[in-house]
């Protein structure tokens, strides 16, 4: 959505509302704002994070967390060949 912010230079609502609009046009019967529950995954990672950090004579460093699943893949299977 971001690069459709910057090509239309517009809010985030007015672009949302501009994408819903037009996904209903297509057929879809709902679309869903998931924004909230990314923003509850972040504060969970960064919670995860902070308690691994106090701990780190019993736990490992570092710890992966990305909003974007195949970044993460992505980032295990290179430690994997290494």
């Amino acid at each position: 959505m971001t690069c459709v912010l910057q090509l239309l230079n517009n809010k985030k609502m007015q672009v949302a509302r501009r994408l819903t609009a037009f996904f209903k046009h297509l057929g879809c019967y709902a679309v869903y704002d998931t924004s909230f529950g990314r923003d509850l995954a972040i504060l969970e990672s960064q919670r995860e994070f902070v308690r691994r950090y106090n701990a780190q004579k019993t736990s490992s460093l570092p710890m992966l967390a990305s909003t974007c699943p195949g970044e993460k893949k992505k980032k295990e299977k290179k430690e994997k060949k290494e």
